[in-house]
């Protein structure tokens, strides 16, 4: 699992290929959890024919009124709404503004402090600087106050919250950096802005190869790239025009002029999972430029069992599929990119573990659509019924193709 988180935090984008059922949309979601990511952080859509910029940017979308009037209004997709809930914590200065507006709206906001315990209740004052009531008297506050300015000056050095944990002796570090202030407030401070800036969130595209990328992403193309997150790629959507007034990302540039808002950027904290498989025709759709920008791991069945762990056949589900997957490579024209994902295996728990049901009702109709137009069919599925353990292989002797059903003739 580390091996691929860190394939994704370098890449920021990450495509997972492989065989039907390899557990490939389970594992993103795995991926994001080992991120870190809360529910709140991981974003899920699925990608299909129909599916277009107006679903995943931005659209018109329609609207009716108090007097039952149908209009169009823009909307955003959802993409755009993710990127958005991920925003306040895409770089220093916003995690800090974001703090303090939570400080604000809260009438007890308190920061852990390196000793354990918590800090008194805290205050923003007019010059938007983080302050603090007196112990020994709540009503005055404090003359020491946590200022942007230095704050800044110590992220230059402690720009990870491990960096803060490791401090042998925060007085001194801290003070050496910005000279005499209260370093226990000005850690408990730093460390939570820090703790937001690294927080991660993930979008999941799952069957990314069955939409039509250039379709959806538009001018996002640009600004997935991982050498153009952020401001650097930051674009005008194809619906700028209909904006009247700056949004969040025209904020966070500080951009405030009406006749040029619109923009919107992929921010650094956002992370693109896309999961596809191998043998589907549509992965031919997809050009150079898109997969330039993503990094590809192969997902091989053997390789995600683990999803088998709480199945009460785990050991026979593994030993079958291990056995038909190696009957699979032998077939002319198939590979490891037609093997059996544990996923499949899963349906046991709808038939109570007859295995001889799990072939009937899924496995035989996808294999007999890898034979299909392939000589001897009938003699390479009774091979490949056998090396499942299929009670009734005996019985593919010639092939009617009805439904994409076996039967004997």
């Amino acid at each position: 699992m580390r091996p691929l988180v860190n394939v994704l935090i370098s890449n920021h984008n990450l495509i997972l290929t492989g065989a039907p059922g390899t557990g490939k949309t389970y594992l993103a979601k795995q991926i994001a959890k080992a991120m870190g990511c809360t529910d709140n952080e991981i974003g899920f859509v699925q990608f299909h024919p129909s599916y277009d910029y107006t679903d995943f940017v931005e659209g018109l979308r329609p609207v009716q009124d108090d007097g039952g009037n149908v209009g169009f209004e823009r909307k955003d997709g959802v993409f755009k709404d993710f990127c958005k809930k991920a925003l306040p914590n895409s770089s220093f200065e916003l995690c800090y503004y974001k703090l303090l507006q939570d400080i604000k709206d809260s009438m007890n906001y308190r920061l852990l402090q390196r000793s354990g315990d918590y800090t008194v209740a805290l205050q923003v004052n007019d010059n938007k600087e983080i302050c603090w009531t007196q112990a020994n008297n709540p009503d005055i506050e404090a003359k020491t106050h946590v200022t942007f300015d230095k704050l800044t000056q110590l992220f230059a050095k402690y720009d990870t919250s491990k960096k803060t944990s490791n401090m042998s002796n925060i007085d001194k570090e801290i003070r050496d950096i910005i000279g005499g202030v209260n370093s226990t407030y000005y850690w408990a401070v730093l460390n939570e802005v820090l703790r937001r800036l690294e927080k991660k969130y993930v979008f999941i595209i799952d069957e990314i190869n069955r939409g039509e990328i250039s379709k959806i992403f538009g001018e996002l193309f640009f600004s997935i790239d991982p050498g153009y997150r952020g401001i650097e790629g930051k674009v005008r959507t194809q619906y700028a025009n209909m904006q009247t007034e700056p949004n969040v990302f025209d904020e966070a540039l500080g951009i405030n002029d009406p006749d040029n808002c619109g923009h919107f950027f992929v921010p650094e904290n956002v992370y693109i999972i896309g999961t596809m498989n191998d043998i589907d025709r549509s992965v031919e759709s997809m050009d150079f430029a898109f997969r330039r920008r993503f990094a590809f791991k192969e997902i091989k069945a053997e390789e995600n069992v683990g999803m088998l762990d709480d199945l009460e056949w785990k050991d026979e589900a593994i030993s079958r599929m291990k056995n038909l997957n190696a009957a699979i490579e032998k077939v002319d024209g198939l590979s490891s990119a037609y093997h059996i994902g544990a996923s499949y295996f899963l349906k046991l728990k709808n038939y109570k573990g007859v295995f001889d049901k799990l072939w009937e009702y899924h496995l035989e109709g996808l294999l007999f659509e890898y034979l299909r137009g392939t000589t001897e069919m009938a003699k390479k599925l009774k091979k490949l019924a056998e090396a499942y353990g299929y009670t009734n292989a005996s019985l593919y002797s010639s092939i009617n193709s009805f439904w994409g059903r076996v039967w004997t003739s």
